[in-house]
């Protein structure tokens, strides 16, 4: 068992294509209202943590180290 660390920072927004409107309003509903901003920005806090872990679990830690780019594709697919 070896530790791993993982840093970043998230930047969201609606996709205003497509059906990307109507998506995150299944989503987040009225969570929506820019009184409750900070919840969904938890809500997808979380999600990418759970992604992640889920990542790294299923990779090898050499594979981890060697190739980040596959993490973060992965991570990037997924939200």
């Amino acid at each position: 068992m070896q530790g791993v660390q993982v840093s970043g920072f998230l930047i969201w927004g609606v996709l205003r294509t497509g059906d990307g409107p109507f998506k995150i309003y299944k989503c987040f509903g009225e969570d929506l209202n820019s009184y409750y901003q900070n919840v969904i920005t938890e809500k997808l806090q979380q999600m990418a943590v759970s992604i992640i872990r889920d990542r790294i679990a299923n990779l090898t830690i050499d594979t981890i180290l060697k190739n980040r780019n596959k993490l973060r594709n992965g991570v990037r697919e997924e939200l």
